[in-house]
């Protein structure tokens, strides 16, 4: 089926585009998964001197896919509230954020070859306005609960240091979130 495609597409755009305008939702992500995957081997061998085969770079992206279906058949509202504060897991559904307040989407990155955790965030307002973001790395092999925590802690320091006192914190880790949920009160 996509092969075809292939030899008839005149760039890798209108390919893409072939595939997000005739094909089912299921086939464009798994098309999507798999040419992520084919950039993520490309900077592996650029970066890391490291080479991947057709075959694992198919069976990553089929792996992905199926991650991401198994999370999506169940919707996470967890929410766990310090103060005025909230930190949420990240839902399959956006949600408006109230007025006057900020959401911060926080994430954490591993390069444990090059032993670096890094960590981003993006503040925007209850319009979905760019406010600020920031970036930091620290030389560390982390696991991921910890580094995502670490990136969730400098994140707060951040939002207080910017004097912002109402903020939903959003992480793609429901790991961190349980943790935060069974740590008490």
């Amino acid at each position: 089926m996509l092969q075809s495609r292939v030899g008839t597409a005149s760039s890798l755009a209108d390919f893409v585009f072939d595939i997000c305008c005739f094909e089912n939702r299921d086939t464009a992500g798994q098309v999507a998964l798999l040419l992520w995957q084919i950039w993520v081997a490309r900077n592996d061998v650029i970066w890391n001197d490291a080479h991947h085969t057709s075959t694992s770079i198919g069976r990553t992206a089929l792996d992905a896919w199926q991650q991401w279906q198994e999370v999506h058949k169940q919707p996470s509202s967890s929410v766990v509230q310090h103060g005025q504060n909230r930190v949420q897991a990240n839902n399959s559904v956006w949600e408006k954020q109230r007025e006057t307040w900020l959401k911060c989407n926080v994430d954490a990155t591993f390069y444990d070859r090059q032993h670096i955790t890094s960590f981003a965030c993006c503040v925007r307002d209850s319009c979905g306005q760019f406010i600020r973001a920031q970036t930091k790395w620290q030389r560390a092999n982390m696991i991921v609960l910890e580094g995502e925590a670490v990136a969730l802690l400098d994140v707060i320091h951040f939002v207080v240091g910017n004097r912002w006192n109402r903020v939903v914190f959003e992480s793609d880790s429901a790991t961190l979130v349980q943790a935060l949920l069974s740590s008490g009160p």
